[in-house]
């Protein structure tokens, strides 16, 4: 039996988990393990207390030759994301290390989140790639695409992670919707409206700000862009 399948765990970032409100953590075992939503007909192994999730949301299952743990959107009504993008139903999502499970996506935001951990190991003690510090308290991770708010890590989507390290390596400099929208987008050509880039610059605020002793600021600088003063 994997020493890495024994210890492997999904942090709760986010949402209300029936059973592990103190806890914080889910162990995960040899056995496949699904996830949804609370109800009178339906009795998964991981209850969720959210009426956007589905009865039946995600599966998770570990495969023992491989040692590898998967997911499985299960045709969830509001979708599944890992480390922000959007799952396919039906479709085994190999899991890595640190990855972030998003549920129920609405208006661009997971409702719950949990994080894929191969062991408190590498919980406890994260490599030590390139760390970058922003302001006081605040540290980016620019090669693992993490981010550190007094020493605790917080939940940032993809897009929002490549949005604000864009911002600090452009600091003090006013960035233009259009020189944003060519690099953070630049998967899908840079087509982006200015109301989605406005909204994930407040969800980069609301997820760093409110544990910084000293806050900062993305000022806006309409019609020009955006500036960095961290």
């Amino acid at each position: 039996m994997s020493k890495a399948k024994m210890e492997a765990f999904l942090r709760i970032e986010k949402g209300r988990i029936e059973g592990y409100g103190g806890l914080g953590k889910i162990p995960l075992s040899n056995t496949n393990l699904l996830i949804g939503r609370v109800s009178e007909t339906s009795a998964p192994d991981v209850m969720v207390w959210d009426d956007y999730v589905s009865r039946n949301h995600i599966e998770l299952s570990y495969d023992g030759d491989s040692g590898q743990f998967s997911l499985h959107d299960l045709g969830s009504r509001n979708g599944t994301e890992i480390n922000g993008k959007r799952v396919k139903p039906g479709k085994p999502y190999p899991l890595k290390d640190g990855d972030f499970i998003g549920l129920a996506i609405i208006s661009g935001e997971p409702r719950v989140v949990l994080r894929f951990r191969q062991s408190e190991v590498t919980l406890a003690t994260p490599a030590e790639p390139r760390k970058e510090k922003v302001a006081p308290g605040l540290v980016l991770d620019l090669q693992v695409e993490r981010v550190f708010v007094d020493g605790n890590e917080v939940f940032l989507r993809k897009r929002e992670f490549d949005l604000l390290a864009f911002l600090y390596q452009n600091r003090g400099k006013v960035c233009s919707e259009s020189e944003i929208a060519e690099t953070v987008w630049a998967d899908v050509n840079g087509v982006v409206s200015p109301e989605t880039i406005k909204q994930s610059v407040h969800s980069i605020k609301k997820a760093v700000e409110p544990g910084l002793s000293i806050p900062r600021d993305i000022i806006t600088l309409t019609p020009y862009g955006y500036r960095l003063e961290w």
